[in-house]
């Protein structure tokens, strides 16, 4: 089994870097914006490989749409068209969404609704006797499995399937090929050379599906051709969830010149989405999840995952979602990750003892905690926000969701040392004076600090680059050292390093946290 992605150590270590969730906020927006890149990229591909399609092979057959005129690929997708049986004629799905709640054909006026089997069996045939090579091969498919009122009679339903060959029907072609494929009909005989050749066809005629089976025709001799075949399919129709698997696959395992964690997350998310069979989907897009977080926070998830920006909880519902369909590997991860996690407190990282039981979020059940106060803790820091986001199905909407507020106080911030969040606000960012102003009137002034005015011209020009002159020595109590960075919004100020004597030392901060003070100078609290 490949070596897990996932951290193994609790978010409250996660906590103690100074500035942690706000830089892991502004990684999260920043994965946005990228995302929306890699997708806009993305989708010039395809439309360049569409057009690459119909170079080599022509352009493919489309039709108006009957009501808003739109150009559609009528031979691509049964998923881009809704038929009639009453008049034979068509609609996009665009159309159809629109006129759905109305009784009556949008063509012809007829009745959709109240037929018997035999009424629809006899519009259907007369379709097919009309010339209408959607209804024909719908007749040589009831036929050859005698269903929808029709007898079994497979002799006839080749005739009639092959009536529709003969217009080069890519639906018709597609069908005649896995007929040839499975040895479905005796009359047939099965033979993979005739299969693979109608299969071809009906490809290049730009089939989606047909496209697909090409795909995985070719996979293992010319990946290439494959990754072609797939785009196109998935060109021609993005509800095509077998294409949407094919391309996650090969950005998650690497398989392209240049692999995109974010579309791996995207493709394989469709799929996971309607997996209703092995669970494969859900167990990789679990895993994709994981790597997108160490992608957008650094090379080592266990240093930048923190509560309140957590893929923890969603990697856990698309494992359990594996796990109920059946995946062994799935099952193998899920016991490794509940046998780690269920032997600490994921808020104070408290070890849990013989005969303990610490108790479970009982909403994202990806989470275990020693005690109430520290769940509740951990809700008002930021898992409260996980939790909502480990059951949105959506990856687009799961990324763009509401993070953490990053100005909300952590929970290892609300831990920190107690004579440290006691003194005055004004004494722990300007220790030494040099300023004017503090943080929240600058911050109400939209503008940094005023600094005092320094007795020598040498110390104003220290003061002007943050820190002391090249070359020289930091002055002891003098001002912010070049490790200072403000952040003029409301009151956070991020300790990244503290000069000698110019400010709190690593331990007073607890390992570089931020607080988050009121006026009182005391830490303020948001509630669940």
């Amino acid at each position: 089994m490949a070596p897990s992605l996932r951290p193994t150590t609790p978010p409250y270590h996660l906590h103690r870097q100074g500035g942690i969730a706000h830089r892991v906020s502004q990684d999260n927006k920043l994965g946005q914006l990228e995302f929306k890149y890699h997708l806009l990229v993305e989708k010039k591909r395809l439309e360049r490989e569409l057009l690459k399609f119909q170079e080599l092979y022509g352009v493919i057959y489309s039709e108006p749409c009957l009501i808003c005129l739109d150009d559609i690929h009528v031979h691509a997708s049964t998923n881009l068209i809704e038929t009639f049986m009453c008049c034979g004629g068509f609609i996009c799905k665009s159309c159809a969404r629109n006129v759905r709640e109305l009784e009556s054909c949008p063509l012809c006026r007829e009745s959709l609704y109240g037929k018997t089997e035999a009424e629809e069996k006899a519009q259907v045939m007369k379709l097919a006797k009309r010339g209408v090579i959607w209804a024909q091969l719908k007749v040589g498919q009831c036929l050859l499995e005698g269903t929808s009122g029709f007898k079994k009679q497979v002799q006839t339903g080749l005739e009639w399937v092959n009536k529709a060959v003969a217009e080069n029907y890519p639906f018709a072609l597609c069908e005649l090929s896995n007929l040839y494929r499975g040895g479905t009909a005796s009359q047939l005989g099965k033979s993979e050379e005739k299969a693979n050749e109608l299969l071809l066809e009906s490809a290049n005629l730009g089939y989606s599906w047909a496209n697909i089976g090409v795909a995985k025709v070719c996979f293992e001799m010319d990946r290439d051709e494959a990754y072609f075949r797939a785009s196109v399919a998935f060109a021609l129709d993005n509800k095509n969830e077998e294409a949407a698997r094919m391309l996650g696959y090969f950005h998650f395992f690497d398989g392209i010149p240049e692999p995109s964690t974010y579309l791996a997350c995207y493709y394989l998310n469709i799929v996971a989405c309607e997996d209703t069979t092995t669970g494969t989907a859900s167990y990789l897009y679990c895993k994709a999840l994981l790597r997108l977080a160490s992608h957008l926070h650094g090379a080592g998830a266990d240093d930048i995952i923190a509560t309140g920006f957590n893929v923890l909880p969603a990697a856990f519902f698309w494992l359990r979602k594996s796990c109920e369909l059946g995946h062994n590997e799935a099952m193998d991860q899920l016991k490794e990750w509940e046998s780690c996690d269920e032997s600490r407190c994921a808020n104070c990282a408290k070890k849990v003892q013989a005969g303990e039981k610490l108790k479970q979020c009982s909403k994202c059940k990806a989470q275990w905690y020693c005690s109430k106060e520290c769940q509740v803790e951990a809700w008002r820091a930021g898992h409260k926000k996980d939790c909502k986001r480990a059951a949105i199905m959506n990856f687009v909407d799961y990324l763009n969701a509401e993070y953490h507020n990053a100005a909300a106080p952590c929970a290892d911030v609300i831990r920190c040392d107690r004579a440290c969040r006691s003194r005055p606000f004004d004494e722990l960012w300007n220790p030494s004076g040099a300023y004017l102003d503090d943080c929240r009137t600058a911050a109400a002034l939209d503008r940094p600090p005023r600094r005092a005015k320094p007795e020598e011209d040498d110390t104003a020009e220290e003061l002007d680059r943050g820190g002391p002159a090249a070359g020289g020595a930091p002055p002891r109590g003098g001002g912010p050292s070049a490790g200072l960075i403000g952040v003029f919004a409301g009151v956070d100020v991020v300790v990244a390093e503290a000069a000698p004597g110019g400010g709190p030392s690593d331990d007073s901060w607890g390992g570089g946290g931020r607080p988050n003070l009121d006026a009182a100078g005391a830490t303020s609290t948001a509630g669940p």
